[in-house]
């Protein structure tokens, strides 16, 4: 019987914290808290998973690095929740800037659940009525090189670029897996019409 390592209070404290601060970053909007702390929840599994991995290493070299990485997380975590303090005590920047990643959350969240059809069992596979819709619209925007998904990119790279600089985390989107067709796999491209 092997014996699954516990998480440290600490970083249970440090979780319990951040829940709390994100809600009253955005003044306990339960869309926006939700929002956000679908941003911060991936940066704890991590955290998570790097503590269960120290516990369980032997390793001199590897415990070393391991733990650098969690004090560079700590400072982090720090560094986060005073800007989410200040997001609840001030209407000013880290308050706009709270909201506005809970408004990227919640876009990138419609914007990847937009494409996809509704399955019902009762029809065939190749059924009409699982044909998308508006795909004139979609290859037209494709022909013309407009894709959502760059634009989320280049938010991506600024949203690094501004954690690296301040030292600050802003949360990661986790992108879910599809198991099927995506509406644009459906769309014919240019060169085949």
């Amino acid at each position: 019987m092997s014996i699954t390592p516990r998480l440290s209070p600490e970083l249970k404290s440090a979780y319990r914290l951040f829940l709390r601060a994100t809600s009253a970053a955005i003044l306990h909007h339960g869309g926006s808290k939700r929002n956000l702390r679908t941003l911060y929840r991936p940066w704890f599994d991590e955290a998570a998973e790097v503590e269960t991995r120290l516990q369980q290493e032997s390793s001199t070299e590897t415990r070393r690095e391991l733990e650098k990485w969690l004090q560079k997380w700590n400072v982090r975590v720090d560094n986060s929740l005073e800007m989410l303090h200040s997001s609840a005590i001030n209407q000013g920047l880290s308050h706009k800037l709270t909201r506005n990643m809970a408004l990227i959350a919640r876009n990138y969240r419609i914007h990847m659940e937009r494409g996809r059809l509704q399955w019902n069992p009762q029809l065939s596979k190749d059924s009409v009525e699982y044909t998308p819709r508006h795909t004139a619209t979609i290859a037209k925007r494709r022909k013309k090189g407009f894709s959502l998904d760059t634009a989320f990119r280049a938010i991506g790279q600024v949203v690094k670029l501004a954690e690296g600089q301040s030292n600050i985390h802003l949360g990661r989107i986790v992108k879910k897996r599809i198991r099927y067709t995506n509406i644009t796999d459906v769309i014919p491209d240019e060169k085949s019409t």
